[in-house]
């Protein structure tokens, strides 16, 4: 009974110290994800912020240019066509624009007449004190797709600055979908990443915006539906992760993303213009160390408790044997059966045990030997003593009754001399 509270002590204290051990390591693998999630939405943030500063500086680099100050349409135009091609391959187009009318006067990527036509949303601003040295970017708008491609529209944002004294601006326009190429998706299965704006509304993502397919399912300024708080934690704090156990809402199970896991890690980040890098990984691809290491540990647990509890069985039906055998030998020996013999194959403490009944039978024979044959030599004494005193007596009573016939005057009385 005593072994099997010890085992079942040690086999509780190893299950516990396991599940423990195991719960630890998988938290901590599954900040690491977590971790590496908020790292991948800051990196592909931070190269968005990259893309849009450089675009900027693009068209404020093309502006200092005295050319571009001179009114002369011809060599505007000759030298917009040469910055053109030094772009990056996100352009969609550079033009030369009258402030006033909105009419593009040349430029290069569109057939178009005005800005209108293009759906530029900020042909007022052009007309308004237009600043010479500032560079302004537009919100994120669909322009009529010029490529030839399948779809009719296009996502850009343009960049916008005054020339020639404000009477003329130079609008540059860079494409959003290109941002899809290269982002952390490509090398990463099982990712979708979304770029929303403070509207809530995609304005890139690592699809092309679903410009591959039909319109459909495009995605360019949809809504973002965000069922699981992703968006909510965001606007908390600027950069971070969150594990979602839901699956994702009806934007990201369509098309082009068909992103549909019944759970899945989210990170997050928001640039400085305040758009939001949104970083979705399924749980099976984020957190798939995590669940090895816990069934891992769960299994290395219940194993090890398996073992003790076989171990303990074995050793203590064996223990319980050998002490119950044991038992029945010195019952044995109690009752006078003092041949029963004590021996036993263990090396163990058991079999020590064995050992010293043993020793201690063998001395429990040794002292009754002794006794008896002490008592056999009493008795012999005895017997010997006894004769010696009935010798004496008789002896005794033969010299009395010659004493008795000596004073009785028979003189001629005599005591026996072979009396002892």
């Amino acid at each position: 009974m005593k072994f099997g509270i010890v085992f079942l002590v040690l086999g509780l204290s190893i299950g516990g110290l396991g599940l423990v051990s195991t719960t630890l390591l998988t938290d901590n693998v599954e900040a690491t994800s977590l971790d590496e999630r908020e790292d991948a939405a800051y990196q592909e943030g931070v190269a968005l912020e990259e893309w849009l500063t450089q675009n900027e500086n693009q068209v404020a680099t093309t502006a200092d240019a005295p050319v571009t100050d001179s009114g002369d349409v011809a060599a505007i135009d000759s030298y917009l066509e040469n910055v053109y091609y030094d772009l990056s391959e996100a352009r969609v187009n550079a033009l030369y624009v009258d402030t006033e009318s909105g009419e593009i006067l040349t430029g290069i990527g569109t057939d178009a007449e005005t800005v209108e036509e293009l759906e530029f949303p900020e042909t007022d601003e052009l007309n308004e004190d237009l600043s010479t040295n500032l560079v302004q970017q537009t919100e994120p708008y669909a322009t009529p797709d010029e490529t030839g491609t399948e779809t009719d529209e296009q996502a850009v944002v343009s960049y916008y600055v005054g020339v020639d004294g404000g009477d003329g601006a130079l609008v540059f326009s860079f494409d959003l979908a290109d941002r899809s190429t290269g982002m952390v998706s490509a090398a990463d299965s099982g990712t979708v990443v979304t770029v929303v704006d403070e509207q809530g509304q995609i304005v890139g993502d690592d699809a092309y915006l679903g410009g591959s397919i039909d319109d459909a399912g495009q995605t360019f300024l949809m809504e973002y539906e965000d069922t699981n708080g992703v968006l909510e934690a965001s606007q908390e704090e600027a950069r971070g992760s969150i594990r979602v156990d839901d699956p994702p809402g009806e934007t990201l199970q369509n098309e082009p993303y068909n992103f549909d896991p019944e759970g899945y890690v989210a990170g997050y980040y928001t640039t400085n213009d305040g758009w939001t890098v949104l970083v979705h990984t399924d749980e099976a691809d984020a957190l798939g160390l995590a669940n090895s290491a816990t069934q891992f540990g769960l299994l290395i647990t219940f194993a090890g408790v398996a073992l003790i509890g076989l171990f303990g069985t074995i050793l203590g039906r064996n223990t319980a044997r050998s002490l119950s055998d044991l038992s029945e030998r010195a019952t044995s020996i109690r009752d006078g059966a003092y041949d029963t013999t004590v021996e036993s194959s263990r090396i163990d403490e058991i079999g020590v045990l064995y050992d010293s009944f043993d020793d201690m039978r063998g001395s429990l024979v040794e002292t009754i030997d002794e006794a008896e044959t002490a008592r056999e030599d009493a008795e012999h004494e005895r017997e010997r003593v006894a004769r010696i005193n009935r010798q004496l007596e008789r002896t005794a009573d033969e010299y009395s009754d010659v004493m008795e016939a000596a004073a009785d005057g028979d003189l001629t009385a005599r005591m026996d001399a072979d009396s002892d």
